[in-house]
């Protein structure tokens, strides 16, 4: 098998104290001279997420480019975002199929025994389709607004 192609990540080994030794996977080089703080975030379907706060120093003197037009953003329930020019966003089918999944785990776990194993096996299915959802919906979002060029969005 061929790695050609393939982004390959980094991995670490993270020491916290009084928590233990983490397998990070590092998406982008980590300046470690620079971090001021981490934070560890457990989710409810169990993944974990190490977040480091890195201090920049200060660009002074660096001006970003000026958008060519503003646009304005209303997020919306019938469609998934209508802009102020005209253009809208239509809701991703996928996310119809993951709703009508979530329903049905839903009722799956009504039906277990409280605290049961079966109970906590249903309920961490129900979570990793809800990370699940939350993610796509972040991303739809992010990528539906970043294909309309150097324009800046007001919500």
């Amino acid at each position: 098998m061929s790695d050609k192609g393939k982004n390959k990540k980094k991995k670490a080994r993270l020491y916290l104290s009084k928590i233990g030794f983490f397998t990070l996977i590092l998406h982008r080089e980590l300046p470690l001279k620079r971090v001021s703080q981490v934070r560890v975030k457990l989710y409810p379907s169990g993944r974990i997420y190490v977040i480091f706060l890195v201090e920049e120093a200060e660009t002074l003197g660096q001006s970003s480019k000026e958008p060519k037009n503003a646009v304005g953003v209303d997020l919306g329930l019938t469609r998934l975002a209508t802009l102020s020019d005209g253009r809208y966003l239509e809701h991703p089918k996928p996310l119809e199929r993951s709703l009508e999944r979530i329903r049905m785990l839903q009722r799956t776990l009504s039906r277990k025994r409280f605290l049961s194993n079966n109970w906590l096996k249903a309920r961490m299915k129900l979570a990793k389709e809800h990370e699940h959802l939350k993610d796509f919906r972040r991303d739809s979002l992010n990528l539906g607004l970043s294909s309309h060029g150097s324009t800046t969005f007001w919500c």
